[in-house]
């Protein structure tokens, strides 16, 4: 009985969905090729101290909204 009936407040959901799902992959990918970089980096004896990665990498995840 639902077929031809249109329901814009879910598929206005859907969308949302989709866009924050697309921005979320975003920062995904950007974290990924961070992590690549900083791999690049211990193998060319690029270190930094390890207390001051994992800050680091909690304000990146705070302002992903990981945590």
């Amino acid at each position: 009985m639902l077929e031809g009936k249109r329901f814009p407040f879910i598929e206005r959901s859907n969308n949302e969905e989709l866009i924050d799902m697309t921005e979320r992959e975003k920062q995904l990918s950007e974290l990924r090729r961070k992590i690549a970089e900083g791999t690049e980096q211990l193998r060319q004896g690029e270190i930094i101290e390890g207390e001051l990665v994992f800050q680091q990498l909690q304000d990146k995840l705070k302002q992903m909204e990981l945590i």
